[in-house]
């Protein structure tokens, strides 16, 4: 049975304020419980990609309008360019889209701002329609799936980095999205704090979008990889092949993962 087609993302180009090329003629697709890598250097758009996604970013938008900043005629178009489950990523549908993509920020001071963990977790499901009881309830599941069982009433900003990072994935997993897309979702946690983290990924059970620089987090959660750099999509494949090209990697500011270079065979 061909699974359905989850992401679509067709010729997805976006200018910041000042004029800088942030993506560029960016098109893939992600089919249904697919786990795909983003991968490249800073600065390449891998955060800047998956704001798109669930309309943080508007596709459509082109801000260079200076006579300094032109923008070519054929970017000056309402047309989406991006689609979850084939419903355009618009305004018109920005509700409904984010029902079906959840995103956890690289930093969770980001996208934590109630008074207690379990406010914050519950805050998604309350704005979904939920009763109260029925929001922290939710909440109160949401927690235990991701470790954190008791601390209800504790206040954010007394948690740990990797404490903080789970109330946030546990606020995601609350809305029950179809799609999950994390950005650098293991960076700054120490090694322990680290290992949990891509344990709960690997439990997610859902289609998966993850921009990271960990490549080792990739070989063991990812089976496809998108190589961005400097705003464009130069490569779209297996992850152990992509990853084990030193070539290309070194292009992009990259390294082949030790345990590819020294622990398996790296692919010829």
């Amino acid at each position: 049975m061909t699974r359905p087609l989850a992401l679509r993302v067709s010729d997805l180009t976006f200018h910041y304020p000042d004029g800088r090329m942030a993506l560029e003629s960016i098109s893939f697709e992600i089919t249904e419980g697919e786990s795909v890598a983003i991968i490249g250097p800073n600065g390449a758009g891998k955060s800047t990609l998956l704001l798109h996604l669930n309309g943080v970013l508007p596709g459509r938008r082109r801000y260079a309008h200076s006579h300094d900043f032109p923008v070519p005629e054929h970017q000056h178009t309402d047309e989406p360019r991006v689609w979850v489950y084939e419903t355009p990523v618009v305004e018109a549908n920005y509700p409904e889209v984010r029902r079906m993509v959840g995103l956890l920020f690289q930093d969770p001071d980001d996208q934590l701002f109630c008074p207690t963990v379990l406010e914050d977790v519950a805050f998604g499901p309350r704005n979904l329609g939920y009763s109260t009881e029925e929001a922290v309830r939710i909440a109160r599941e949401a927690l235990a799936a991701v470790g954190l069982e008791g601390y209800e009433d504790r206040l954010p900003q007394h948690l740990s980095f990797g404490e903080r990072k789970r109330v946030c994935l546990a606020g995601v997993l609350a809305c029950d999205p179809k799609i999950v897309a994390l950005d650098e979702p293991t960076s700054n946690l120490d090694p322990r704090a680290r290992r949990q983290f891509i344990e709960l990924i690997r439990s997610l059970e859902r289609t998966t979008l993850i921009a990271t620089h960990d490549l080792e987090l990739v070989l063991e959660l990812c089976e496809r990889v998108l190589v961005l750099d400097h705003g464009r999509l130069f490569a779209d494949g297996p992850a152990e092949e992509l990853l084990g090209d030193e070539r290309l990697m070194e292009k992009h500011g990259l390294e082949v993962p030790l345990s590819l270079r020294y622990g398996r065979r790296v692919p010829e």
